[in-house]
C-alpha cells in the first residue's frame, strides 16, 4: 500500500491541490456561478435538448413575448452563439457536451452542474499527471511542477468554471496521447482503437484537436522511420507490421472525424459544424491571416480588443524550443515525438484559426486544447537541461530563467484571476438577486441574460433594446404582460452600465415617466451594485391611456 502511493504521490499531490482550489472557490462564491457567460448559452441548449429532444433553440419566453422583441442580444446580435441553418435557429455549441451535460442533469438536481467543471479539471489533472509519470518517466517533482503549472499558470480552470467543453477537449486529448503510448509498449490494438476513439471525442468539442492528433501519427511514423536501420520503404505490408498500431489509432480518429462531418451535414447542412461556420471571421488574405496567427501567438495589444497570445500567457514556454533544440539527441521514449508534435500541432492550430478570439483578454481558447501537451513537453525538456548541463554556471542561468519566467507566467494568472473574481461577485449577486424577485418579470436595456446562469429558468428576462422602436417596445411589454397576467415587470439597473447602457436606461426612464410609472426599490434584493427595482402605476397618472 505505501509502495503504491509512494509511486503515485504526484498524482495524488497534484489531485489533492486541484480540490483544495476547486474546494476553496465554491466556499468563496456560489457553486451556482460556474454557470454564466457562455455557460448560460450551453445549460440553455441543454435545457432544450431535455424537453425537446433536438439541438435547436427554442425561445423559451414566446408566451410573454410572441413577437420576440426582448431577445437576449447575446443570442441576436453579432455574437455567434444563435445561427440559422436549414430553416432552424440553433444554439453553436457542442452537441456532444450538451449531451453529456442532460444526462448528468437527469440522474441530479441542474444546481449540481457545477460538479461537471471541476470533475473535468480533475480529469485534465490526472490524465497530465499520467502522461508525464507514467509514460514519458518524468520525476515525480517535474511532474508536479508541471501539474501546478497547468493548474494555476494557464487559463484552463477559469474558463472550467464558465462550463466551457475545451477543458474537455483537452483532457481527451491527453488521455488519448497516453493511451497510444501504452498501446505501442504493449502492442494492443484495443487500446490503440479506445485512444482514437478518445480524439474523435475531443474533435467533437473542439475541431482544432485535429491537428494534434494529425501530427502526434506523423510525427510517431518519422521518429519510427529514422530509427529504422534499413530507411523508408513503401511496403504496405512492412508498413502496417511496424505502423499498424498507429494506423489503428488514425483510422479509428478518422472514422470519427467523417461522422462528424456526416452528421453535421444531414442535420444542420454544415459538414464541419455549426460553430466553425458562426466564428468564421469574414476577412481574408495573408495580411489578415497573419493577424489571427501572430495575435494567438504573441497578442494583440489593439485597446479597442486586446488579445493576451500563447507566449503572454505562458511566459515560459518561450524555453520549450530554445531547450528542445539542445536536448533533442537526447530524447528517448514518447517525448521524442510528443514535443515536436506539440510545437508543430500549436502553429498550425494558429494557422487554420477562424479568428483572433475577438478581443478574448485573458485566454483564447483555440491554443488551449494543447495546453497540457505543451506544459508536459516543457518540463520533460527541462528536465533533461537540467541533468546536461553539468557546470555550475548554466544550470544557475537555466534556474533563473526558468524563475523569472514562472514569476511572469503566474503575474498573469493573478491578473486574470482577479479579474475573473470581479465577474463572478457580479454574477453572484445578480443570480441572488433574480432568486428574489419569485418569478417577476425583467425588463432591462443590457443583456443579464448572459449571466443569469440557471435563473433564465426563474424569470422571464425581455432586453428592451434602444433606438426609435424604444417607446412602441415598452408599449408592447406592458401589453403583453397584462394580457398573460404575468404580473409587474422589475426593471434593472447596474452601476457597471456603459456609456451606451446609461443612455438607454437614461431614455427608458423617460418614457417610463411620460407613460406614468414610477420606480420603486424591492427590500428583498441586495443593496448592491446590482438593483431591481418594481415598475408601478403612479397614484396620478392614467396609465391605461397611456398604453
Amino acid at each position: 500500500m505505501m509502495l503504491t502511493i509512494k509511486n503515485n504521490s504526484s498524482m495524488i499531490l497534484v489531485l489533492l491541490l486541484g480540490a483544495l482550489w476547486y474546494g476553496w472557490v465554491f466556499t468563496q462564491y456560489s457553486p451556482d456561478t460556474s454557470i454564466r457567460s457562455d455557460g448560460t448559452i450551453k445549460y440553455k441548449k441543454i435545457v432544450d435538448w431535455t424537453e425537446y429532444r433536438d439541438f435547436y433553440y427554442h425561445y423559451q419566453y414566446r408566451e410573454l413575448d410572441p413577437e420576440r422583441r426582448g431577445i437576449s442580444s447575446i443570442l441576436s446580435g453579432s455574437a455567434p452563439h444563435r445561427a440559422t441553418y436549414k430553416g432552424h435557429e440553433v444554439i453553436t455549441y457542442p452537441e456532444f457536451f450538451t449531451i453529456l451535460g442532460a444526462v448528468w442533469q437527469s440522474v441530479t438536481s441542474p444546481h449540481w452542474l457545477f460538479l461537471v467543471p471541476v470533475f473535468l479539471g480533475m480529469l485534465e489533472l490526472a490524465g497530465f499527471v499520467f502522461l508525464a509519470r507514467n509514460i514519458i518517466g518524468l520525476t515525480h517533482t517535474m511532474s508536479f511542477l508541471g501539474g501546478a503549472i497547468l493548474l494555476f499558470g494557464t487559463p484552463q480552470f477559469l474558463f472550467n468554471l464558465q462550463l466551457q467543453e475545451v477543458v474537455l477537449a483537452s483532457s481527451l486529448t491527453l488521455w488519448s496521447i497516453s493511451l497510444l503510448s501504452l498501446s505501442r509498449n504493449r502492442r494492443s490494438s484495443l487500446l490503440a482503437m479506445v485512444a482514437g476513439l478518445l480524439l474523435a471525442m475531443a474533435f467533437f468539442n473542439r475541431q482544432e484537436v485535429i491537428f494534434a492528433g494529425f501530427i502526434c501519427c506523423v510525427a510517431i511514423l518519422i521518429v519510427s522511420e529514422l530509427d529504422d536501420d534499413f530507411g523508408f520503404e513503401l511496403n504496405l505490408g512492412r508498413i502496417w507490421k511496424r505502423h499498424g498500431l498507429v494506423l489503428t489509432y488514425g483510422l479509428t480518429f478518422l472514422g470519427g472525424f467523417v461522422l462528424y462531418l456526416v452528421y453535421n451535414q444531414v442535420y444542420f447542412g454544415a459538414p464541419l459544424g455549426v460553430r466553425y461556420y458562426a466564428v468564421l471571421d469574414a476577412g481574408s488574405g495573408f495580411a489578415h491571416r497573419w493577424h489571427i496567427f501572430s495575435s494567438l501567438i504573441f497578442g494583440s495589444f489593439d485597446s479597442r480588443a486586446p488579445v493576451l497570445g500563447l507566449l503572454a500567457q505562458l511566459p515560459l514556454l518561450v524555453l520549450l524550443p530554445i531547450l528542445y533544440f539542445y536536448v533533442r539527441t537526447e530524447l528517448r521514449g514518447p517525448i521524442r515525438w510528443i514535443v515536436p508534435s506539440s510545437m508543430v500541432g500549436t502553429l498550425l492550430i494558429c494557422l487554420a484559426s477562424p479568428n483572433d478570439s475577438w478581443g478574448g483578454t485573458w485566454g483564447p481558447r483555440f491554443t488551449m486544447v494543447v495546453h497540457g501537451i505543451l506544459i508536459v513537453s516543457l518540463v520533460a525538456v527541462l528536465e533533461k537541461a537540467w541533468f546536461r548541463f553539468r557546470r555550475n554556471r548554466s544550470r544557475i542561468l537555466l534556474l533563473g530563467a526558468g524563475v523569472v519566467l514562472l514569476i511572469g507566467t503566474l503575474a498573469v494568472t493573478v491578473i486574470g484571476w482577479k479579474l475573473e473574481k470581479f465577474t463572478i461577485s457580479y454574477v453572484e449577486e445578480l443570480q441572488n438577486d433574480i432568486h428574489q424577485l419569485h418569478g417577476a418579470p425583467i425588463l432591462a436595456v443590457s443583456d443579464i441574460y448572459y449571466y443569469a446562469g440557471l435563473t433564465i429558468l426563474d424569470s422571464p428576462m425581455l432586453e428592451v433594446k434602444g433606438g426609435k422602436t424604444m417607446a412602441s417596445d415598452v408599449d408592447y411589454f406592458l401589453n403583453r404582460a397584462k394580457i398573460m397576467d404575468a404580473g409587474d415587470f422589475v426593471v434593472f439597473h447596474s452601476d457597471f452600465f456603459s456609456e451606451k447602457e446609461k443612455s438607454k436606461y437614461s431614455m427608458f426612464e423617460s418614457i417610463l415617466e411620460k407613460k406614468g410609472f414610477v420606480l420603486k426599490p424591492i427590500s428583498e434584493t441586495s443593496p448592491g451594485h446590482v438593483r431591481f427595482l418594481k415598475l408601478q402605476a403612479s397614484p396620478n397618472a392614467n396609465v391605461s391611456r397611456a398604453l
